[in-house]
């Protein structure tokens, strides 16, 4: 039994020495004034993918040999590091400023790539701002633009479809907010926003269906005067929703809306009518 504890105290006390010499061996090199031993050291933790020990080094040696040949694959590296640590923010300047440094580098359409896939990464969750997302969409529309034939269009179409759906997402719950609130009038206006900017979303479908329920709801409680236009909106918006999905199954609910609609505006023709006949026998 003492054997083992022995043995077991004695192999807790090697890893502490192993680690504190392991410690105060890294101090040591970043104290060092030896640029070289500094960078090779830098490459050897980046390649074993400890990038937290690489960055320090980096950021250190490219300071005293920045204009020099090897700044640019320190730049790059050290730019690489704070991708690889998620830090986006830093990440996505240093790859922007990489393409501005070094313009003429085989590294430059990577790096221009990364700087817009920071931007994507740092894109919130769809219930927060999306002016992160915004960006990430004009980064990656220019780097579209900039380089058409690159192999990374692939991955640079995927990404804005991403993106893109989160917008419409953002904008359809926006607008199924005011649905859901009863502020009709606001939710055929926003739900025909999300229509317009965004043709062909997913949410195409129950969007036109919300558009002629909320303005049949709107105009059946609007004052006398003001229902037959609203009622020829809740027609418009119904001709609408048949002509993109004759098929849907929402068909019949919405035919009863179009049916009094209909209803009302002959009504209310008819009376127009009466009303103008007994003027002229006067």
């Amino acid at each position: 039994m003492f054997r083992i504890l022995h043995a077991k105290m004695l192999l807790v006390a090697l890893v502490l020495f192993f680690t504190a010499c392991g410690k105060n061996s890294y101090e040591s090199l970043l104290k060092s004034r030896d640029l070289l031993l500094k960078e090779e050291k830098a490459k050897e933790y980046y390649a074993k993918k400890k990038y937290a020990k690489a960055l320090p080094l980096i950021e250190d040696v490219y300071t005293y040999l920045r204009g020099t040949a090897k700044a640019e694959e320190l730049y790059y590296l050290r730019a690489k590091c704070l991708y690889k640590l998620e830090f986006y923010y830093e990440a996505a300047y240093h790859f922007d400023q990489f393409t501005k440094l070094f313009p003429n580098s085989d590294k430059e359409e990577e790096c221009s790539f990364l700087s817009a896939l920071c931007h994507y990464k740092n894109a919130p969750p769809v219930n927060l701002s999306q002016a992160e997302t915004y960006e990430a969409i004009e980064s990656l529309k220019a780097f579209s633009e900039y380089y058409p034939e690159s192999y990374l269009m692939d991955s640079t179409n995927m990404l804005l479809d991403k993106l893109r759906y989160k917008q419409e997402t953002k904008m359809y719950n926006w607008a199924n907010l005011y649905y859901k609130m009863g502020q009709l009038n606001a939710a055929q206006v926003a739900f025909k926003l999300v229509l317009r900017d965004f043709p062909g979303n997913p949410y195409q479908e129950d969007i036109q269906y919300k558009i002629v329920k909320a303005a049949y709801k709107f105009a059946k409680k609007s004052v006398e005067h003001k229902k037959m236009e609203r009622y020829q909106r809740v027609m418009e918006d119904y001709y609408a929703f048949v002509d993109n999905f004759p098929e849907s199954k929402k068909m019949r609910e919405l035919s009863l809306f179009y049916k009094e609609a209909q209803r009302v505006l002959e009504k209310e023709s008819n009376y127009t009518e009466d009303q103008e006949e007994e003027q002229e026998e006067y």
